[in-house]
Formats: C-alpha cells, sequence, structure tokens
C-alpha cells in the first residue's frame, strides 16, 4: 500500500534519486516474484503433469520419421486463435487501465486510497486486472479439445506451449501495465547515462531469467517435436509454434534465440534429411530423387517461414541445400551410367530442367524470393563469422559437374556417329572392289569433282570455251559434271554432316530451354563439339565434308525437309559447326572453289542462299573470312548486269 501511494505522489512531485532507486528496485523485486512464483510453477506443473505422455515424442527427435509426405494446409480456425485471445486480453488491459486513469484523476487521498485497494490484488500475485488465468484456462481447454486429433503425447506438447504463449502474451499486458503507473521511472531514472534498463526492457530480462532460462530445455524439445511431426506430414499449429519461437527473440538477445531455437532446429534438420537422402538414394531413381528434394525443399522453406525468425530461413536453405543436394552430387552426377546421363540420353526435358532449378539456385528466388546472381566470385562472412562463397562463385561450383556431365553427352553421342560413319566407309570400300568398268569410270568423275582437279580442268580450258560455258544456261549441259548421282561414300558423309547438325541443334535447344543458357553450360557445349568435330585422325575431314555439305544444300542436290526458313537456319549450324573448327582455311579454299563453280555454271538453286549463307559467314568468322567470297559474289552480280545489258542492246540493233 504505501509502495504506490509513493508512486502517485513522485507522478506530481520529483523525488529524490534514493527514492527512484527504491522504488524501482521494489518494481524489479515484484515482477521477479510474479515469474519465479506464478508462471514458472505453473509451467513446472504442467511438464511435470505429462512428463509420462511426453517422453516419447520428445524421444522421437533422435531418430527420423519413415515418411516425408508434402505439407498440408494449417487450419484457419486454428490460425486465429491467438490473434482473439490476444485481443480479449488487450480488452481487459485497457478496461483496468481506464479505471486507473479515471481514479487517477480524482483529488484527495481517499480516491488514491481507493486506487491502492483496486491495484493491490496485482501485488499478491493473482492479476486478476488482465484476466491472465482466464485466458491460460482457454489455452487448456482449446488443447484438451484437440486431444482426440493429435493424441495425448501431442496434446501435452501444444497444451504446455499454449500456457507458455498464454503466460507470455499476460505477461507483457502487465509489463505494459507497470510501465504506465511507474512511467515517471522511465522519464527521469532509467536509461540516464548507463543508468538501469527502462521497464519495458527490464520486465522482458526478468522473464528471460526467471522463467525462460529454467524451461529452455523443455520448451526446445516441445518446439522441435512439433516441427518434427510438421515434416513428418501431420497438422500442426503452425501459429502456435511461431508464437513459442517469438518469445525467445522477443527478449532483446538475438544469439540467445540463436543457440536455443536455432541451432538445434538446425541440427535436426540435418540429422532427418542425412537419412532421408541415403533412403531416396537407395530406392528411388534418379528423376525420383530430385523429386523429393523438390518436394523437400518447398516443404522446409514453407515451415521456416512459417515458424523461425526471417534471419533462420537462409540458414534453413543451406543446411538442407548441403544435406539433399550437395553431400550425394558425386554419386548422383559423376558416374558415366549416372541418372543426369540416362535424362539427356531420354531427351527427359522437364527432368532436366528440374536439376537446372536445383542446382542453380533458382529455386531460391522462387520460394525466398532472394536474388541468385552476383557481381563477383569472392567470398564473403556469414552472420556466424564463416566463410561463405559468394552465391554466384556457389553456384558455378554446383553446376561445374553437371555441364561437365552435359558436354560428356555430347561427346559419347559424337563419337558414336564418327563409329558408325567410319564403319560405312569401311563398307563402301571393301564393296567397291566388285564394281564394273563403268562405275569405276563414275567413281573417278566423283573423285575429281572432290577433290578439285575439275579447277585445273577448267583453267587449261580456252577462253573461247570458257565463254562458250558461261552463256549456257541451265543444267542440262553439266549434266556431266553436277548432277553426279552421290556415291556411298558421299552418302555417308552427307549423313555424318547431317546427324552433327542435328546432334548440335537437340543440344543447343536443351541448353536453351533447360539450362537458361547459362555460361557454364554454353562454355562446356562448345568445348565438346570442338572436341567432336577437331578429329585428331584426320583434321581436314570436317572441313571437307561442311563444304560439299553446303555445296549440295545449295545446288539442291541433297534437300533439306523444310521450307526456306528451315534452310537457313540449317544453314545457320552449319555456321555454328564451323565456328568450332580449328583449320577453317581448308573449308574456306574449298567452298570458294564450289561457290566459283556454282557462280559460273549457274548451279544455284537460289541466288538468295547463296547471299544468306555468306551473311551468317561473316557475321561469325568476320569480313576478313568471307571479303573474297562477297567479291566473287559482287563480280558475277556485275557480270550478269552487263551480260542483260548487252543482250537489251543486241535485241535492239537487230
Amino acid at each position: 500500500m504505501e509502495l504506490y501511494r509513493t508512486v502517485l505522489l513522485l507522478c506530481t512531485k520529483p523525488g529524490p534519486c534514493a527514492v527512484k532507486r527504491a522504488l524501482y528496485e521494489q518494481v524489479e523485486r515484484q515482477i521477479g516474484t510474479f515469474c519465479s512464483n506464478t508462471i514458472l510453477p505453473d509451467l513446472e506443473r504442467r511438464v511435470s503433469g505429462h512428463e509420462a505422455t511426453a517422453q516419447p515424442i520428445f524421444s522421437s527427435l533422435n531418430g527420423v520419421r519413415d515418411a516425408c509426405s508434402p505439407m498440408r494446409d494449417l487450419d484457419d480456425t486454428r490460425a486465429e486463435r491467438p490473434t482473439i485471445r490476444a485481443r480479449r486480453a488487450r480488452n481487459s488491459m485497457d478496461t483496468q487501465s481506464s479505471r486507473i486513469t479515471q481514479s487517477k484523476s480524482s483529488a484527495g487521498d481517499s480516491e488514491r486510497d481507493h486506487l491502492a485497494a483496486d491495484v493491490q490484488p496485482m501485488e499478491e500475485g493473482s492479476l486478476q486486472g488482465i484476466e491472465l488465468m482466464d485466458v491460460a484456462s482457454d489455452e487448456t481447454s482449446d488443447a484438451t479439445e484437440d486431444a482426440n486429433d493429435f493424441g495425448m503425447d501431442v496434446v501435452a506438447i501444444e497444451e504446455l506451449l499454449h500456457a507458455f504463449c498464454a503466460w507470455w502474451m499476460a505477461y507483457q499486458h502487465l509489463v505494459q501495465f507497470v510501465c504506465k503507473i511507474f512511467s515517471y521511472l522511465d522519464r527521469c531514472y532509467t536509461d540516464k547515462q548507463n543508468g538501469p534498463p527502462p521497464l519495458e526492457q527490464l520486465g522482458r530480462i526478468l522473464f528471460r531469467t526467471k522463467v525462460l532460462d529454467k524451461m529452455h530445455d523443455v520448451l526446445r524439445m516441445a518446439i522441435l517435436a512439433l516441427v518434427a511431426r510438421d515434416r513428418s506430414g501431420d497438422i500442426v499449429d503452425r501459429a502456435l509454434i511461431h508464437s513459442a519461437v517469438v518469445v525467445f527473440t522477443a527478449t532483446d538477445w538475438i544469439s540467445y534465440y540463436s543457440d536455443e531455437i536455432e541451432t538445434p532446429y538446425l541440427a535436426a534438420l540435418q540429422s532427418h534429411y542425412e537419412l532421408e537422402s541415403r533412403r531416396w538414394l537407395e530406392e528411388c531413381a534418379f528423376p525420383e530423387y530430385m523429386r523429393e528434394a523438390e518436394s523437400a525443399l518447398r516443404q522446409e522453406i514453407a515451415i521456416a517461414q512459417a515458424v523461425l525468425h526471417p534471419s533462420s530461413v537462409e540458414r534453413v536453405k543451406d543446411a538442407v541445400e548441403n544435406a539433399i543436394l550437395l553431400a550425394h552430387q558425386d554419386r548422383l552426377l559423376t558416374p558415366e551410367d549416372s541418372g543426369f546421363a540416362v535424362l539427356l540420353a531420354q531427351r527427359h526435358l522437364d527432368d532436366l530442367r528440374r536439376v537446372f532449378w536445383l542446382y542453380s539456385g533458382q529455386w531460391v528466388q522462387e520460394l525466398c524470393g532472394q536474388p541468385v546472381d552476383g557481381a563477383s566470385g569472392q567470398a564473403r562472412s556469414g552472420a556466424n563469422g564463416r566463410s561463405v562463397l559468394h552465391p554466384q562463385a556457389r553456384q558455378e561450383r554446383a553446376l561445374r559437374p553437371i555441364a561437365q556431365q552435359f558436354a560428356r553427352s555430347a561427346e559419347r553421342e559424337g563419337a558414336a556417329l564418327f563409329a558408325r560413319y567410319s564403319a560405312q566407309i569401311v563398307e563402301v570400300d571393301s564393296g567397291s572392289d566388285n564394281l564394273g568398268r563403268e562405275d569405276s569410270d563414275r567413281s573417278s568423275a566423283r573423285k575429281r569433282h572432290a577433290d578439285g582437279s575439275e579447277k585445273q580442268e577448267l583453267a587449261s580450258l580456252p577462253r573461247s570455251s570458257s565463254e562458250e560455258l558461261m552463256s549456257m544456261s541451265g543444267n542440262a549441259s553439266v549434266a556431266g559434271i553436277t548432277d553426279l548421282e552421290l556415291t556411298s561414300a558421299e552418302q555417308s558423309g552427307m549423313w555424318l554432316v547431317h546427324e552433327l547438325v542435328s546432334l548440335h541443334g537437340t543440344y543447343r535447344r536443351i541448353l536453351q530451354v533447360c539450362f537458361d543458357n547459362h555460361e557454364v553450360f554454353a562454355q562446356q557445349l562448345r568445348m565438346a563439339f570442338e572436341a567432336i568435330v577437331n578429329n585428331p585422325r584426320d583434321m581436314n575431314m570436317i572441313p571437307e565434308l561442311l563444304a560439299s555439305y553446303v555445296d549440295r544444300i545449295i545446288q539442291g542436290v541433297y534437300v533439306v525437309d523444310g521450307s526456306d526458313g528451315d534452310i537457313g537456319a540449317h544453314l545457320s549450324i552449319i555456321v555454328q559447326l564451323l565456328e568450332y573448327i580449328y583449320n577453317k582455311d581448308i573449308f574456306a579454299e574449298l567452298y570458294r572453289f564450289y561457290l566459283c563453280k556454282r557462280l559460273i555454271f549457274d548451279l544455284s538453286s537460289s541466288r538468295d542462299l547463296e547471299v544468306i549463307f555468306v551473311e551468317k559467314l561473316k557475321a561469325t568468322l568476320g569480313p576478313l573470312f568471307t571479303a573474297r567470297l562477297e567479291g566473287m559474289l559482287r563480280d558475277m552480280h556485275t557480270s550478269v548486269a552487263f551480260q542483260e545489258r548487252f543482250e537489251k542492246w543486241s535485241a535492239g540493233t537487230r
């Protein structure tokens, strides 16, 4: 009674520092006594009352559930309960505060005595003004109603957390109530040049030292037990878990939350998914493993965002990623017969896209809203002081084994094409000995056409004969040179180039659709095709085949299925293959000869294709590579223009 009379006097008249100090210490003792004698015994009673039933669920944290099913939606009704109860307690506090304000505004010692009498039950620990026990009993009854849904062991845990959250909510109202009464201390005494902390902060400190320090083990086990059941697929009250976790972060020491909640949470998470990932490796194929990994990532991010502090989401992400993806990356991707190689061989684009989505970190941006790229690959310091790789460097480190497997798959398919081509050539050579003289002469003509001896024959012709050939139109007069049937060897060469073009187009499509044209994959694909087209046994084979292939396409001898636009795209891939070739001069010399022949004898099926292909070469290989080709086209255009003018003049003079 004397304490509150002193408070009312201090509200109107400043007092000495000794009085303020004594008053502050008295408030501290009263709040500490309430925590030690009221809140803590109630929570300990609940723990001891359900110790037998709570032990099984606590011990389950040391093992791992056999199943890991997707999360289910939280019941809206249960999620709204904390809000309703908080509103009820807040209304009770406002009612009590209005009563005190009205009493405080009245004059006279009798009214002050009446006010002290109203507040006196709080000193005795009953907290009648804010209806604490009503809230706690309400929470307990709700937990009992849910017993049929979760079983007695879960009810014991939820009842404890419900009571803990109810006591914390009521304790906050109590501290706010005390701060309003003793607001003079906050204005004139606390936090003045390293003085005692404000009353609100004092309340949080006392709750941590008097309640949390003694109950943190039990509360931590209760929280982790409910999270484990949530992870196994059971429906739990995430809002209740979050409310309990918030108490650990509300004491102004984030390290307290990190030591008591975050670190054990991550340890349990790591242990769970180490066992789960081993089981997936034994029971699931590679695509199913990736689907399980995607489901687990979505589940854990959803749980972390719902129950933990926002600062923990990044650490949860790293823990799950390390346990599921990075820890088994070598076993999943490195072997030649790994599941990833099978996906590439069977062209399962959806599964390939999922692999890239997981290992590139795109799921972080989608699920957590965090960017995955960075400006450099340097290491940075994490929140726990450990060196953490920059996201871009970490991404490249995770993707490089996948890109190398991607390149090896392309090399294997390219090597298979060359092996088949070699077998066809051997078969053709073995059958050529039985050909007659006519076939031998025809082969000699084809050989002259392929090795460039026709160029020498054309140069040895008299000038009049050359002009006569230029004046001829159509292909009939040169059928012996241009309309030669393709030999088996030439057909094999055309087949090889066509298959290389198709293989390159397929892998370029996979690069675009599944791997987002990532630079690591693009670099590995380039290296793979450089190894394919630069055959160490015959460096000139592919340039010669490419030049002959383009010549046959433009002549129309070798028909590519599709429209002119498709033929243009086909020629674009040929230019890309040519970019991988080291010995491009062989192609340039041979293609100039073929172009000269087509221009002189008018063998091109489309002059537009000639221009289009030269433009593609210029865009890819530069103007120096195509300068002579462009000069030949310009000279031919000028020659045709002069010939047309001459024919018009000649027709006019007759």
